[in-house]
């Protein structure tokens, strides 16, 4: 996820326009780029076990989902369409800190973290332990 999002900001920042025409106008370059962040990061969120990936996955919808506004009403300020792309990345941040952090909270308290995504080989089935009824 975290390597998603820095190759996200790399090819945001080569595709961004000239600074006389930034976000005054619908972005494709960065639609694409947004469009195939978020899809990378669905399919992160839907394999794994944690919540931090899919609110991740949420943030770069709400902010894949401001170009919509910019075709809708290309009137809308450059300002406003900048924010409603850029803002979702701080949290996202935070978030993967979030998710660093309690990963590192659980293996000093277990001394072993499970795995998180459901990709991984799950374990043989255990037998029951308790009579049978």
């Amino acid at each position: 996820t975290a390597g998603s999002l820095l190759t996200y900001a790399v090819l945001s920042y080569a595709a961004l326009s000239s600074t006389a025409t930034l976000y005054r106008s619908f972005e494709r370059e960065i639609f694409l780029i947004d469009l195939a962040t978020l899809l990378g990061l669905l399919i992160v969120a839907l394999r794994a076990d944690r919540l931090w990936p899919l609110c991740i996955a949420a943030l770069q919808m709400v902010g894949t989902a401001g170009h919509a506004v910019k075709l809708a009403d290309p009137q809308v300020l450059p300002y406003a369409y900048a924010f409603a792309l850029r803002f979702w990345g701080y949290p996202m941040i935070a978030l993967i800190m979030l998710g660093t952090w309690n990963h590192q909270r659980r293996l000093i308290k277990f001394g072993v973290d499970k795995s998180w995504s459901s990709s991984s080989a799950r374990s043989a089935p255990q037998p029951p332990t308790g009579p049978i009824g």
